[in-house]
């Protein structure tokens, strides 16, 4: 979610990665390249940088199991991106006001 100086919501970008894993004193996960935008006020979520996606697919760093996992939440973030930005703004707003 990004906003501008008034807190007035611009839009959505949720980036795609794989599930965060913690060793010890290091967080990792890996970005699919892949992401879900939606402006503000529009009612069409997009997906950006999915030919990047599939390039990681072809070369197998992305699993046949990831890739279903992946792409069922791709589907479910286009459907949920204004109720996911309305809740991340509504709880930025208790955060920073």
């Amino acid at each position: 979610m990004y906003v501008d100086g008034s807190w007035r919501p611009k839009g959505i970008y949720i980036n795609v990665n794989t599930p965060v894993e913690f060793t010890g004193a290091n967080i990792l996960y890996i970005d699919l390249a892949v992401d879900v935008v939606k402006r503000w006020g529009s009612n069409e979520a997009n997906v950006i940088d999915y030919d990047e996606y599939k390039t990681y697919i072809s070369m197998g760093v992305v699993t046949s199991k990831l890739r279903d996992r992946v792409e069922q939440l791709i589907n479910n973030l286009i459907i949920n991106a204004h109720k996911l930005g309305e809740n991340c703004l509504s709880k930025a707003e208790e955060y920073y006001r």
